[in-house]
């Protein structure tokens, strides 16, 4: 599994929040566990990768994307069913999904499950991610629910190196798991409203 998300986050050369915690095995481990030394090079590979340029197609592909259409998704475990946006590039784990918008390989919205973890443990393991590989400022909170059980929802900002990223989460429990939305990109546009649109089709199955 780790080897996945070697392949998948230096190429991207992105989003050490979405994938980090991602990186697991899929089994059943203490949720504050370590991370394994390949995981934390790979970030730290992603967070010193020269900035990528975006051009105005690219800026003009966010603005589009936070705009398009969703599409109904079914989670191949059975967890859980989703709409999410059309078009968009996708690869998947066991766990976690990513999904990239193409022409701006920075915005991407990742679903993530962490098996045996409270929504608090997910949430202070991915602080602790943050503070490995850069700097992470949480500039806003709120509480609201998903699928019908209690979240909270954190806008924050996450700098790696020279590559600055915005992040709009929602975090929520169930199915055994504490669950992740995640919605980041480069750009300074808020696209919270797009993770909105997804959290609202979100149902676990």
């Amino acid at each position: 599994m780790v080897r996945w998300c070697r392949r998948l986050i230096v190429p991207v050369a992105l989003v050490a929040l979405i994938a980090a915690t991602g990186c697991s095995s899929g089994k059943k481990a203490a949720p504050t566990a370590t991370r394994p030394p390949e995981v934390v090079a790979t970030l730290t590979a992603a967070a010193n990768a020269p900035t990528p340029t975006v051009g105005p197609e690219g800026k003009t592909a966010v603005a589009a994307g936070a705009q398009g259409e969703l599409v109904p998704y079914k989670d191949p475990a059975g967890r859980y069913t989703v709409k999410l946006p059309r078009g968009w590039r996708q690869e998947q784990s066991p766990n976690l999904i990513i999904m990239q918008l193409p022409l701006a390989p920075l915005t991407t919205l990742g679903i993530f499950c962490q098996p045996g973890a409270t929504l608090k443990q997910l949430m202070q393991n991915d602080q602790a991610t943050a503070s490995q590989v850069g700097n992470r400022t949480v500039i806003a909170t709120s509480d609201g629910t998903v699928a019908g059980v209690p979240g909270t929802f954190v806008t924050s900002s996450t700098t790696l190196s020279t590559l600055a990223l915005r992040n709009n989460t929602a975090y929520f429990e169930g199915r055994g798991c504490a669950w992740r939305i995640q919605l980041t990109t480069a750009q300074a546009q808020d696209l919270s409203p797009l993770l909105d649109r997804v959290v609202q089709t979100f149902q676990f199955s």
